[in-house]
């Protein structure tokens, strides 16, 4: 029994146990009558090496041998791409959103869409968003790639995973920008955009809580569910594929698709929010509002209206 202060976090009770343990262990040994060089011997652990798997070459057909695998590694490139498209979604659609409501406010969008319609400016700024997040990932990733070279670790970068990383991302952000410029336009000051701004948190960062089990069993029932559900379809499929198991072909092809689809109808109801909260004045609108403008579409809002 140990008496003490701190004694269930003190490091001096787990001192305490391994050296006791193993001085009683000794004791029982000598006591038994047991060869202590003998019992060392048999309790040496066997060392298991980590390796993938063999492959064939498709132009001359000879089987290529299995490489060591590190831990560290395959830890870190796919948790380091899905923290990469994680920023990339945040630092292109949060200031989408501060843009808009700036615009609104200082009844600058006014100016504008006497020059453009809501569909063109909203349009506009979408492909100026992903173009940005293209000059951002190009910095990045050719920052990131340039000190792997410098290092000598330029063969752990999986640089066949990039084109499915970049067709992921440029969705991601349509998809997640069209949100923000909607809660933006929706709304008259940040503080309101901070309530409908949460339920797209949680939805984005839904597969960073689930990195852990979907690492370890990356065709699991877990992962391939998360992938298959569009706002955690990007993060999830680029932490797959960086990882070292072998994704099945349809569900990437699957994946794109539904994150196409997905990207298209969210954008389009997006716009129908955007074309109306733009001139919308007032208090913020509530879920049902925001519904009937999509629905119907209105010109004038039912709380404060809107000024054409």
């Amino acid at each position: 029994v140990l008496y003490s202060e701190d004694s269930a976090l003190s490091d001096m009770r787990r001192w305490l146990g391994r050296t006791l343990n193993e001085l009683i262990r000794v004791r029982r040994l000598s006591d038994a009558g047991i060869d202590l060089a003998v019992v060392g011997r048999s309790l040496m652990p066997v060392e298991v090496t980590s390796m993938g798997l063999f492959q064939k070459d498709d132009a001359s057909g000879e089987v290529i041998p299995a490489t060591k695998t590190n831990v560290l590694t395959s830890l870190l490139i796919p948790f380091g791409l899905m923290m990469m498209m994680f920023m990339m979604i945040f630092m292109s659609a949060q200031p989408m959103m501060e843009s808009v409501l700036e615009e609104k406010t200082d009844r600058i969008a006014e100016v504008l869409l006497g020059c453009v319609n809501a569909q063109q400016l909203m349009l506009g700024k979408l492909i100026g968003n992903v173009a940005g997040s293209l000059t951002i990932f190009a910095l990045y990733a050719g920052g990131a790639y340039a000190l792997n070279v410098w290092k000598g670790w330029s063969d752990q970068v999986p640089l066949e995973v990039l084109p499915m990383f970049l067709v992921y991302q440029l969705l991601a952000v349509l998809l997640y920008s069209s949100i923000f410029m909607a809660i933006g336009a929706a709304v008259t000051q940040f503080k309101e955009a901070q309530s409908l701004l949460m339920p797209v948190w949680m939805l984005l960062l839904a597969p960073m809580f689930l990195m852990m089990p979907i690492l370890q069993e990356p065709n699991g029932t877990a992962a391939v569910a998360v992938s298959f559900f569009p706002p955690g379809t990007p993060l999830a499929m680029v932490l797959r594929i960086a990882s070292e198991a072998a994704i099945p072909t349809w569900q990437i092809i699957g994946t794109i698709l539904l994150m196409i689809v997905s990207t298209i109808l969210v954008v389009t109801v997006a716009g129908r929010i955007f074309q109306v909260g733009l001139l919308y004045q007032g208090k913020a609108p509530k879920i049902t509002e925001l519904i009937g403008w999509v629905v119907k579409n209105p010109m004038i809002g039912s709380s404060g209206g809107a000024e054409e």
